[in-house]
């Protein structure tokens, strides 16, 4: 985060293919190293003995120890208290807990321990596979009860399991399954090989950890997995991790859902498919105080959606909270926020939020998008689309394709109150269209940043929701000093909805605001 507020266009554009480069990793323990480190602590891989299935027992008790340590400065009336502390981020919900005192508690947990509780079952159960595979085939329909519970090993059948109830883990070699999952703390995993698949879950399930490490690897299916808060690749005070590696798969959760990171990493990875995404708030990507959850789709023409259950009360009788779709999110004024990352790498994708979301972030915190290719949409209210609120930093970068911006204000590479917000799209012919504070916008002393590199593009300020002189270019005087908004149009044949605009222009918008519209030689710059 210093780095970001000290330069603030360079420390987020780098900062943002830093880590968008570390989440790529084939081998998720390098992942979830990386994004330990990112939060200043240092994950250790602990070797482990054995081959397959007894290697990946032998694993988590080696990860149950570490788990222990995390927590032992803590005494039961104080893990209590961090079990309360799951109220500050369900909506509607009334925390029975200071956040001083919370915070006090927090502290005292050694997350170097606990992460590297989930490095090492990741890193042993990847290594793994292969013999872990062979060994389910010869083992169908076995129970192999370990110090902290049992795991299952399942037939090539339609099977159908329960998680909990002294069930930590599932092995399944095939068929068509149903897993139903109760919520959950400690360790638990599920390894299923192929078919396709359906997983139900309750709070902290679905690769959801609490206190703990949950993990869902599935190899092979069309899926369908649906939970309710923190689950499907998300943590509070754990390490979550779910892993699709193909089939046009489908999710829906709630609450902290679908690579949620609160006090700990959360990670959803789906390798292909048409996937469809659907969430309520705080989810795909989100990032908590000391939280860092990654959202990272490899292949497919994907649909996000999320929103359409918690009104946002305090400004619209009509628009829903999002909090989503690499949002970054702090526990204003106690303690700054985490990072939210997500990451596309193909497909043409539509992406629905509604206020909040799409690579943004609130309070001390950081929220990214990088868009690697397809001609994408992306749909959203207010504060989205590289909006920054609350000495913070955002960036949407989209790298190529044919892309559609659509938003009411504070959006499209957007600052609020000391902090910076970018939209970078890099080629394609694009469309942008906002009514205010949008468009390279810097509002109380933010800074608002929109870069379109190549293309013949478009540049629309709709009056459908009032008329706003706001937008393109705008930064206002604030507190004695001035805000930035800046726009940049490096190649092509652009429109403009302001009649006095055309290609090839240099205008002030403000003051402290700017439209450049320039022809580059190399068709636009790249850094």
């Amino acid at each position: 985060m210093e780095r970001v507020m000290n330069d603030p266009y360079e420390g987020n554009l780098k900062t943002l293919l830093e880590i968008s480069k570390e989440i790529s990793s084939e081998e998720m323990w390098r992942v979830l190293k990386s994004m330990g480190e990112r939060l200043d602590t240092s994950p250790e891989r602990f070797s482990v003995e054995g081959k397959g299935i007894p290697a990946l027992v032998y694993s988590m008790a080696v990860s149950e120890e570490l788990i222990s340590e995390a927590f032992s400065n803590l005494t039961e009336e104080e893990l209590a208290i961090l079990d309360k502390g799951i109220a500050f981020l369900l909506e509607g919900a009334e925390p029975e807990v200071e956040e001083e005192e919370f915070l006090r508690i927090v502290r005292k947990v050694e997350r170097d321990r606990l992460y590297s509780a989930g490095v090492t079952i990741v890193s042993t159960m990847e290594e793994n596979l292969d013999e872990i595979r062979e060994e389910a085939d010869t083992k169908e329909n076995n129970r192999i009860s370990t110090p902290i519970g049992y795991v299952v090993i399942g037939t090539k059948g339609d099977d159908e399991y329960l998680l909990g109830e002294g069930v930590i883990g599932v092995i399944d070699p095939g068929g068509n399954d149903l897993y139903k999952w109760m919520e959950s703390s400690g360790i638990t995993f599920v390894i299923d090989f192929s078919g396709n698949d359906t997983y139900i879950g309750e709070d902290f399930s679905l690769g959801g950890a609490r206190f703990g490490i949950s993990i869902l690897y599935d190899l092979s299916g069309n899926d369908y997995y649906k939970g309710e808060n923190f689950s499907i690749g998300s943590s509070y005070f754990g390490v979550g991790v779910l892993r699709d590696f193909s089939g046009n798969d489908y999710y829906e959760g709630d609450t902290c859902t679908q690579g949620a990171g609160v006090f700990g990493l959360g990670v959803l990875r789906d390798h292909s498919g048409n996937d469809t995404y659907r969430a309520a708030f705080e989810s795909q990507a989100f990032g908590f105080t000391w939280g860092f959850g990654v959202l990272h789709d490899l292949s497919g023409n994907d649909l996000y959606y999320a929103g359409g259950k918690y009104l946002d009360y305090l400004r619209f009788k009509d628009r829903y909270l999002s909090l989503s779709q690499g949002f970054g999110f702090g526990m204003r004024p106690y303690a700054s926020g985490g990072i939210g990352f997500l990451r596309d790498d193909s497909g043409n994708d539509v992406y629905f939020s509604d206020v909040f979301g799409q690579a943004s972030s609130y309070w001390f915190s950081l929220g990214y998008i990088h868009d690697l290719s397809g001609n994408d949409v992306y749909q959203g209210w207010l504060y989205n689309q590289g909006a920054a609120t609350h000495l913070c930093g955002s960036l949407l970068l989209e790298e190529k394709g044919n892309d559609s911006y659509y938003a009411k204000g504070v959006s499209q590479g957007c600052g609020h109150d000391l902090a910076i917000g970018m939209l970078i799209d890099r080629e394609g012919n694009d469309s942008y269209i906002a009514a205010d504070l949008s468009q390279g916008a810097g509002n109380a002393n933010g800074i608002g940043i929109l870069i379109d590199n190549s293309g013949n593009d478009s540049y629309t300020v709709t009056e459908a929701f009032g008329v706003y002189d706001n937008a393109q270019g705008y930064g206002n005087w604030r507190r004695d000093f001035g805000s930035i908004g800046i726009l940049i149009d490096l190649s092509g044949d652009d429109k403009y909805s302001e009649p006095d605009r055309t290609n090839n222009r240099f205008y002030r918008g403000t003051n402290y605001g700017v439209v450049l519209d320039v022809e580059t030689k190399e068709g636009g710059a790249r850094d």
